[in-house]
């Protein structure tokens, strides 16, 4: 019937919903062969692959897919594509193709082909390049990667802070470290009045930087300046950019310390009334429900009026039993990149870190004191889990014993 639209009938069921639309990258590669089996070893699946008429190949990993074709007269070398893939622990996928990297190529390159740009507490974005050339950049979730990007715009910022935070974006975003190296040589050229930490910082920076470019009596030379002005120095000030990137590490550490380890190994103590491995996790896991954060908002809210609700240092007696360490790695890197990014959602300011709380038992605390002490805990667990891996050899390493501060316990 003209001007009226037909209907499908009770039989043939409800029409279908329409499937969002989305954006696959295909990327040129020298050979399908190569190229699936290079990213297969490092954990992706081969969804597709075609010889004829044309070469072309599907991954698969996570949910998102990289598609390539094969191409006559590609230069690896000169090669420029890229992609983006928005991830939510770039930390974790980094310490894992990192991993894979060494178990395939017995290193993890810097440079060359295929290659991986470093991952420093705090980073969120780095790029793999594959042996075509193509750049495939892991970048993080949500508003932090922006902030990065734009933080050497901050006009409360020193020059030779500026030119940090500048070559950080040129390496991280940019993938330069030429153009990294020439900001901090331009600035350290002129820092004759910037304080001391800003230029031990920006020569460490600059050192590194070196030995990426292959000039190693540079770093040297750089690195001894960065000494002399107490880079290296045992303690300093609380920075809650500092803080929160040590936090961000935690997860990926303990998935690349016990991730693979035999149950006997993530099972056994020190003595008796201690923890094993499995237990610290399942700790580390109470805590971020129940502790840090959650302390956090109290401060905020209530100040010194409410005390902070009792922490139950050994609810995961109950609570990990029966579950694998792999569920609770895999829930404590959840936990901890959703506590982050809502700590970071509170932009707190430097006179926020002198607000002031109440611990039932310690009376009244601030919050750059709950905040340090949360990087602490972390650290001091993560030495636990060291001293109960390294002590499972303590029987077996003989006159060396002596030289092993894992196992002796001395200072030094």
């Amino acid at each position: 019937m003209v001007g009226t639209q037909s209907t499908p009938t009770d039989s043939a069921g409800p029409a279908p919903a329409p499937r969002p639309a989305r954006t696959i990258p295909a990327l040129p590669c020298v050979s399908i062969d190569d190229t699936l089996a290079f990213w297969e070893a490092l954990g992706y699946a081969v969804t597709y692959r075609q010889k004829a008429p044309n070469p072309y190949g599907v991954i698969a990993r996570d949910g998102y897919e990289l598609h390539f074709f094969g191409m006559k007269g590609i230069d690896p070398a000169r090669a420029f594509s890229t992609c983006f893939v928005k991830v939510s622990d770039v930390e974790h996928v980094h310490a894992e193709l990192e991993q894979r990297l060494r178990q395939t190529l017995g290193r993890s390159p810097a440079k060359g082909l295929p290659r991986i740009s470093r991952m420093r507490p705090g980073q969120t974005r780095f790029t793999l390049t594959d042996p075509n050339g193509n750049s495939v950049m892991f970048i993080k979730h949500g508003s932090e990667d922006e902030k990065k990007a734009q933080a050497y715009k901050d006009p409360d910022l020193t020059p030779l802070q500026r030119a940090i935070k500048l070559a950080e974006r040129l390496r991280d975003f940019h993938v330069d470290d030429h153009a990294a190296a020439k900001a901090l040589d331009v600035a350290l050229g002129r820092a004759a009045g910037e304080a001391d930490v800003d230029r031990a910082q920006a020569l460490v920076a600059r050192a590194e930087l070196a030995r990426v470019l292959d000039d190693v009596p540079l770093a040297v030379q750089l690195e001894a300046e960065a000494d002399a002005l107490g880079a290296t120095r045992a303690r300093r000030p609380f920075v809650l950019a500092e803080a929160q990137a040590i936090l961000a590490t935690t997860p990926a550490t303990l998935d690349a310390w016990l991730g693979r380890l035999p149950s006997d190994w993530v099972h056994a103590r020190e003595g008796a009334d201690t923890w094993s491995p499995f237990e610290i996790v399942g700790h580390l896991i109470h805590g971020e429900k129940t502790d840090w954060l959650p302390r956090v908002r109290i401060l905020l809210e209530h100040g010194e009026a409410r005390a902070f609700d009792r922490f139950d240092r050994f609810a995961q007696a109950s609570d990990s039993a029966g579950r694998s360490l792999d569920e609770l790695l895999d829930e404590f890197r959840r936990l901890r990149a959703s506590t982050l990014q809502s700590l970071a959602d509170l932009e707190l300011q430097p006179p926020d870190l002198d607000r002031r709380g109440t611990h039932p038992d310690l009376g009244v605390v601030t919050l750059r004191q709950l905040l340090a002490t949360w990087v602490a805990h972390d650290l001091d667990h993560l030495m636990q889990i060291a001293r109960v891996i390294g002590s499972q050899f303590s029987d077996e390493v003989g006159p060396w014993r002596a030289y092993l501060r894992v196992i002796s316990g001395r200072q030094g």
